[in-house]
């Protein structure tokens, strides 16, 4: 195969892509499609967010659909967590670190979970909506601090009527 795309021009005998589908590759004569499972090195690679204790937001299972950003000298974590008893609910939990392997649960104390608000859940619509996917924006720049983080989510249900926006 020589590929040109205006830069120098290459003769590979193999080349890897990573199609979507089975039509995002314009010439399909002669290509074999398989799937390759991912190694590391050194085997498995290491849990980074571990599933929290008893009645925790996150006790059954640690879901990443979030986002990571340094703030001030940490990282902040946002994921989706499912507790024992929420198999079809995942909240929005944060998670912070000064290393990116080691990291911690902070109690916000902002939402109310089997009776406590001892927990790190962050408050989106008090807890009441099923998170499937979100993204945090960081704009430090902001000059309110309570709005320098903003956050986009994927919801599939809501168990509560959303709040009145004005």
């Amino acid at each position: 195969m020589i590929i040109r795309n205006g830069g120098p021009n290459l003769s590979l005998k193999e080349v890897v892509l990573f199609p979507f589908d089975d039509y995002s590759i314009p010439f399909q004569n002669g290509i074999q499609m398989t799937l390759v499972g991912h190694s590391t090195p050194c085997g498995r690679t290491k849990v980074v967010i571990k599933t929290g204790q008893g009645d925790a937001p996150d006790s059954l299972r640690v879901v990443y659909y979030g986002s990571v950003h340094k703030v001030g000298d940490e990282l902040w974590l946002w994921y989706l967590g499912q507790g024992q008893e929420d198999q079809w609910r995942e909240l929005v939990c944060l998670a912070k670190s000064t290393d990116g392997y080691n990291w911690e649960k902070p109690n916000l104390g902002l939402v109310e979970y089997h009776g406590s608000k001892d927990n790190n859940l962050v408050d989106l619509m008090d807890g009441q909506v099923h998170v499937q996917a979100c993204v945090i924006f960081y704009d430090p720049d902001d000059a309110e601090p309570q709005r320098r983080f903003k956050m986009i989510y994927e919801s599939n249900k809501v168990t509560t009527q959303p709040p009145d926006i004005d």
